[in-house]
């Protein structure tokens, strides 16, 4: 009989875990669009129009949001680890403070949105969309950005610690103070973009195009830049540059460079 009892709460168990969000959160989500603080653990919402909801500290760990609409939605200090939010549409959405590490973003859309000092720890960004969003004191350490959209977003004050953003798209961006030392830059574009003060230390960025850039105050000790294109950029007050790391970069008449050091111009 005590073997019994206990297989009886183990299954119970398992069942409450399988179906953690509260019923009575979700009908009220779906008939208002408010629900601050609900349980929505595991909820599937998948395909949801949820435009304009007020979702500020509600609890989406696990949750299925593939494809919703949470265009202008107030999700400030919610918990989304480990979300499914792939091709979410967060436009114009306000997720400042939010939890999202572990998340799935495959080609989310945050178009204009503020997702400044959230968690986006080994979360999934590839072809994401972040275009002129606010991103500032975010963790991104370990992300994978590959593939994204992010011209125009502000990442001032952002850790990108060992993140991937080959092939990213990053054109007159701001990325102030921000930490990239060990991450992926390879095949990026960075024209046009701020990165005074940034750090990165030991950042690949083979064939980056990085022309009209201004790195005054960045460290780049040890950064790869082979085959960089440094058209107009400004270097002049970069620390930890070498000689040795310009002979396979390129640069024209307009780039800027710490006295005593130089680059091979360009091939048309």
């Amino acid at each position: 009989m005590k073997t019994l009892i206990l297989a009886m709460i183990g299954v119970t168990g398992i069942a409450v875990s399988a179906a953690a969000y509260d019923d009575s959160d979700v009908k009220k989500l779906l008939d208002t669009k408010k629900c601050e603080d609900c349980d929505l653990v595991k909820a599937g919402l998948k395909y949801t129009d949820l435009t304009g909801a007020h979702l500020v500290d509600s609890k989406l760990r696990d949750a299925d949001l593939k494809e919703a609409k949470l265009i202008g939605a107030n999700l400030k200090g919610a918990d989304l680890r480990r979300a499914n939010l792939e091709r979410a549409d967060f436009t114009k959405a306000d997720l400042y403070g939010a939890k999202m590490s572990g998340a799935d973003m495959e080609k989310a859309v945050f178009t204009d949105a503020d997702l400044s000092r959230t968690d986006l720890r080994n979360s999934d960004m590839e072809k994401v969309v972040l275009i002129r969003a606010r991103v500032h004191e975010a963790d991104l350490r370990d992300t994978d950005i590959k593939r994204a959209d992010l011209r125009g977003v502000d990442l001032t004050g952002t850790d990108l610690r060992g993140s991937n953003l080959e092939r990213s798209n990053l054109q007159d961006s701001v990325l102030r103070d921000v930490k990239l030392n060990k991450a992926d830059l390879d095949r990026i574009d960075l024209s046009r973009s701020d990165l005074r003060d940034a750090d990165l230390r030991e950042a690949k960025m083979k064939r980056a195009n990085l022309s009209e850039t201004n790195f005054d105050g960045a460290d780049l000790t040890d950064a790869s830049l082979r085959l960089a294109n440094l058209r107009g950029a400004d270097l002049s007050g970069a620390e930890g540059l070498s000689a040795e790391q310009l002979e396979d970069a390129c640069g024209d008449g307009d780039t800027r460079l710490p006295d005593g050091l130089s680059v091979p111009a360009c091939k048309q």
